[in-house]
Formats: structure tokens, C-alpha cells, sequence
């Protein structure tokens, strides 16, 4: 089993993708990855929601993912989000992000398909037997519209490449209730910086946050790197968590004003108003100046 390859994975940021006049800004990627470096993050996810994967191209998302493993250099872990609702295309995915030199692979539960308990087994079970890079599952029913709950972990558990779950909004009742075995079983991560704190109290390992892309060493601070202490978010941090939260377009508006650079997205999302994000943008900054 590949689990103590993402056994040092707790503080992880999903990377936002930046655009200038149409666009992949490599230049502001490249600044935004350095501050993930200087904070010490343990890994970056790239190509999942967050980094608008569906709004880019094929030769786009490779060439994303490719300036995040050149400037990685083993300072930080590459996380290749490669799931679709299609068994063949996730696979054929998974393994360019490995030949790409991807570290490990965050898969999502097949969405909008909606397929039965069985089907969404084989799917992980195709994707383990295809790459040899250690795979955690995406599973937030509230963007697949599908909870399959506790028994498609027991039924994952099989699966060697399946080394962590990564629990979306919303789950944080779903992990406590979950038993002791399918704990140990898997490595627990969260997408839901709202109860980070309470779900690492009860044995999650880490996040897989958003708002590391503006304070990322608030995120690290959660968290010390080398470290079992569990920290409270810092206000700033617990700020933009419940303020932001996985708005794409808000989270680029208040990046563009901490850091500079682009605040483009591309449709179907549309920019939001940055005015309406002053008071934010003020607290985040005083956070900034006292990390």
C-alpha cells in the first residue's frame, strides 16, 4: 500500500489558476506557488474546481500542471486532480498526470452520471489497477448530488492505490461517525475550512484549502509542519473561510488586491464586485502583516 507516500500531507492549498487577457498567467502561477513555498505548504492541488479544470483546454492543463512540478522540486507535493464522470477519460488522466511527474492523484466520485454503488467501485477500482501514484477520492455529495456514505469506503477499502478520502462540506458528522477502522484504513482530509479545527480534533489529518491561496501561512499555522499540535485558524483566516469559501471569482478578486496580478475568470463564472470585498480585503490584510 502507497499510504506513507501522502502520509506528510496536512496543510495543502487548491491552487487557483490565474488568466490575463485569456490566457494562463505562468508568471503570476509562478509567484503564487513561490508564497506556497516560502509559508512551507505540504502540497498544492492543481486542476480540480478551484483552478477552473473545465474551463481549460487540454494542452492548458498539462502545461499548468507540468510549471507546477518544474518549480515544486520536491519543496512541496503536486496533487493532479483527474476526475471526470468518465471511467476511460479519468484514467487516461491519471496516467499523463503521472507521466507528467504528478505525486499523487485527488479523483473525484463520478458526477451528474449518478452511477449505482457498483459502478462507482469499478471506476476506482480501474484507476488503481492503471497508475502506480497513490490516489485520494474526492467525495462531496454536494457536487456529485450523490451521498454514497460509509459503504463505499468499506468497499474501497481493497483498493491498495486508494490511500486517502477527502471529505467535502458539510461531513464533518459523517467522518465522526465513521468507525475505527475505516479511520486507520485512510488518510482523512477536509475541503471544509469552516470546521477544520473541530475535524482535525477528532483524527483528520489535513486540509485541502482554498484559502491558502491568500494566507497561506495562516494555513500552515493550523497546523505546524513537524508537528502533532492542532491550532484554532487564526481570525483572518477563519475570515476568509467563512466569507469566500470556494467562491473561484472572489477568491481571485482578493488575491489581485493582497498580491497584485490578474482577477480574470472564465465563463461560466463571472468576476464579482470587488468593492463589496473592502472590509475583507482590509482584515485579511492586518492578517498578513502579523503572521
Amino acid at each position: 500500500m502507497t499510504t506513507a507516500r501522502i502520509s506528510g500531507l496536512r496543510a495543502c492549498t487548491a491552487m487557483l489558476t490565474p488568466f490575463s487577457a485569456g490566457n494562463v498567467a505562468f508568471h503570476a502561477l509562478a509567484a503564487a506557488l513561490e508564497r506556497q513555498i516560502v509559508a512551507g505548504i505540504d502540497g498544492v492541488v492543481i486542476g480540480d474546481v478551484l483552478s477552473e479544470d473545465y474551463a481549460l483546454s487540454a494542452e492548458e492543463r498539462e502545461a499548468v500542471l507540468s510549471a507546477c512540478v518544474a518549480q515544486a522540486r520536491r519543496r512541496f507535493a503536486v496533487i493532479a486532480a483527474t476526475g471526470t464522470n468518465s471511467t476511460k477519460t479519468t484514467v487516461e488522466r491519471c496516467l499523463r498526470a503521472e507521466a507528467l511527474g504528478a505525486d499523487v492523484l485527488l479523483v473525484t466520485v463520478p458526477y451528474y452520471s449518478k452511477p449505482g454503488l457498483k459502478g462507482v467501485v469499478d471506476h476506482f477500482r480501474q484507476i488503481g489497477a492503471a497508475t502506480g501514484l497513490p490516489v485520494i477520492v474526492d467525495d462531496d455529495p454536494g457536487r456529485t448530488a450523490v451521498d454514497y456514505g460509509v459503504p463505499l469506503l468499506e468497499a474501497l477499502a481493497g483498493v491498495d492505490a486508494i490511500c486517502g478520502i477527502c471529505h467535502g462540506a458539510g461531513r464533518l458528522q459523517h467522518f465522526a461517525l465513521l468507525s475505527a477502522h475505516l479511520r486507520q484504513r485512510y488518510i482523512h482530509f477536509s475541503r471544509d475550512e469552516a470546521t477544520v479545527h473541530p475535524f482535525l480534533q477528532l483524527g483528520g489529518k489535513g486540509v485541502l484549502s482554498s484559502s491558502g491561496n491568500l494566507l497561506p501561512a495562516d494555513l500552515r499555522a493550523i497546523i505546524p509542519k513537524g508537528s502533532a499540535e492542532i491550532r484554532l485558524p487564526s481570525a483572518g483566516f477563519a475570515l476568509a473561510a467563512s466569507r469566500l469559501g470556494q467562491d473561484v471569482a472572489a477568491l481571485k478578486a482578493v488575491a489581485s488586491a493582497l498580491y497584485g496580478g490578474p482577477h480574470e475568470v472564465r465563463l461560466p463564472l463571472v468576476p464579482c464586485d470587488g468593492a463589496s470585498l473592502a472590509a475583507v480585503v482590509a482584515a485579511l490584510s492586518a492578517s498578513r502583516q502579523r503572521s
